[in-house]
């Protein structure tokens, strides 16, 4: 390809991919120094430097020796407590190294008589578990017990955090 810098013509190499002709079903890829046709792993599996694993509760990704990203997600219900809250003690599939994040969330809103919605949270997260907690707002209207836990309190859970590398 002939260019120039404003001043000087000069000729440069085409940056293209390669004939597409005769690769059907390939995808582009690179040596390091040009583009090649290379066919995708057959059964959709991560290419060969890649290091993913997941399964129905968790999503690991990393590679090397280093410390690995890891998302666990999960479920549970915190029993009724005939009060305006309840805790329910969570443990990790697999522990973290370190923790990012605790999200849970509540999965219904009929654990009380009139609908009251609680609000969540994850108390004393640590590396192999927490605590989930909910409270409903007794300063919703109506009389104090309406908003009692009398129904266990459904939820799911997402853990962010790493563990060590292989």
């Amino acid at each position: 390809m002939l260019s120039n810098d404003g001043a000087v013509l000069e000729w440069l190499d085409i940056l293209q991919p390669p004939d597409p002709t005769g690769q059907s079903g390939k995808v582009i890829g690179s040596d390091g120094g040009a583009f090649v046709w290379q066919a995708p792993p057959s059964d959709g599996a991560p290419g060969a430097n890649a290091d993913v694993s997941v399964d129905s509760v968790s999503l690991r990704v990393g590679s090397g020796t280093g410390d690995r990203f890891l998302i666990q997600c999960g479920s549970d219900s915190a029993p009724a407590s005939g009060t305006n809250s309840t805790q329910k003690s969570v443990t990790f599939p697999t522990a973290f190294k370190s923790i990012i994040a605790v999200l849970p969330v509540i999965t219904s809103n009929s654990y009380n008589s009139v609908g009251f919605h609680a609000s969540p949270a994850a108390l004393n997260k640590s590396v192999t578990g927490f605590t989930f907690a909910a409270q409903v707002s007794a300063h919703q209207g109506g009389s104090g017990s309406d908003a009692n836990i009398i129904s266990d309190v459904p939820f799911d859970y997402v853990a962010f955090g790493t563990v060590a590398g292989a």
